[in-house]
């Protein structure tokens, strides 16, 4: 009887442990996409930065040449402002390159870890079913042999083929 119980017990158990890897999984799906829509959010800023170099390059290109300066001219202000500008925004364009890679690889991590322990869980919950199953089955012969030999064990007293009794 008590098998019986470890048994049903266990298979709820595996039942729970299934949905639970469910969830799981649910959660690692959208950890990708968390994972996603940071990257391109990283991809985004990196091309705003772009575009606003563009108009800093410009602006310094247009004040030069109204200003009476060479405006292509290598070595002149404007060319030197624009150089800065364009070294500052090429390491702001690389972080923001660099960060979105990122994002993505640990979107990834986090999904992989979550999938795993879906997996673990309903493993280990299978495991503790057949272990309380067979714990049940033991605890059904032991109550047996001790609630007169219904498992077929030890009863005391028994004759033996000489009619000698044996206690």
């Amino acid at each position: 009887m008590s098998s019986l119980i470890h048994l049903a017990t266990g298979k709820q158990k595996v039942k729970a442990a299934a949905y639970q890897r469910d969830s799981y999984y649910s959660q690692a799906r959208q950890s990708v996409l968390k994972g996603r829509m940071d990257a391109l959010a990283y991809k985004r800023e990196g091309t705003e930065i772009l575009r606003n170099l563009q108009k800093v390059m410009a602006t310094a290109t247009a004040r030069g040449a109204a200003g009476g300066l060479l405006p292509f001219a290598t070595g002149e202000s404007t060319d030197l402002i624009n150089t800065a500008s364009l070294r500052g925004a090429a390491n702001e364009f690389s972080i923001m390159t660099d960060n979105s890679l990122i994002a993505n690889q640990m979107a990834k991590l986090q999904s992989d870890n979550l999938r795993r322990a879906g997996d673990i869980g309903i493993q280990m919950a299978r495991k503790n079913a057949k272990i309380g199953f067979f714990k049940g089955i033991m605890q059904d012969a032991s109550m047996g042999l001790m609630g007169g030999n219904k498992a077929g064990g030890y009863t005391g007293g028994a004759t033996y083929g000489s009619g000698a009794t044996v206690t």
